[in-house]
């Protein structure tokens, strides 16, 4: 998996439900580099750190095979890669073959797969619809959360190798389907907020569900 564009965000501001807010999900390629950090990628701008950043979503991917797809259904957004406020776009992902827990090398840096992504209202603005949210959920073109375990450069042009596979097969489109298709799946849900390697923000929204299951099915 190739890296096409490495993307950095500066603070912009927004108006959403008639209040202006900041945002660092306009991301832009640039030339040169970027540093994978523990808990952010170095220069980048993460204004809300309840859901971004911190060290189980330090650096965001996504495919660029995946772009064709969005350019068919929201034809008017600009989608300069970056788009999808990802740090890195890949050449490729296939969210079906990448499980939570995955470890890969991508230039200097050691990095570890743990979520897949929920959508907020700010994609919705980025890409000019706010039905693009909805969307993003019901897809499994979620892109991919990692950690990163060893700090360091990358460079566009770079390929992220897999050296550690999980023994543990919970993919990144299986967990992202939870908050579509399969939100009812109570065994699945119960599988994923036991994983190891998952990122501890998303144990609250699986709990929510399992929560919400067990009240349906009258399982105390």
């Amino acid at each position: 998996m190739k890296i096409l564009s490495i993307n950095i965000g500066k603070a912009t501001t927004i108006t959403y439900n008639g209040k202006s807010e900041q945002t660092g999900i306009f991301k832009m390629p640039i030339i040169g580099s970027i540093t994978l950090d523990y808990e952010d990628v170095l220069g980048d701008i993460v204004v809300d750190r309840k859901y971004h950043g911190g060290k189980d979503k330090a650096v965001y991917m996504y495919g660029a095979n995946h772009y064709a797809y969005w350019k068919t259904r929201y034809t008017t957004a600009d989608y300069t890669y970056g788009a999808f406020g990802e740090n890195i776009t890949l050449e490729n992902i296939n969210e079906h073959k990448i499980f939570i827990g995955d470890m890969y090398q991508l230039g200097g840096a050691t990095i570890q797969v743990t979520s897949s992504r929920i959508p907020c209202y700010k994609l919705g603005i980025r890409l000019g619809n706010p039905m693009a949210i909805k969307t993003f959920a019901e897809q499994s073109r979620s892109g991919v959360y990692f950690r990163v375990l060893s700090a360091g450069e990358v460079f566009k042009g770079d390929q992220m190798q897999l050296i550690n596979k999980s023994t543990e097969k919970l993919s990144v489109a299986a967990l992202h389907s939870l908050f579509s298709y399969q939100k009812n799946n109570i065994e699945l849900a119960e599988r994923a907020i036991n994983h190891p390697d998952i990122a501890d923000s998303f144990k609250n929204s699986i709990q929510k569900l399992i929560n919400t299951q067990k009240i349906a099915r009258g399982i105390s």
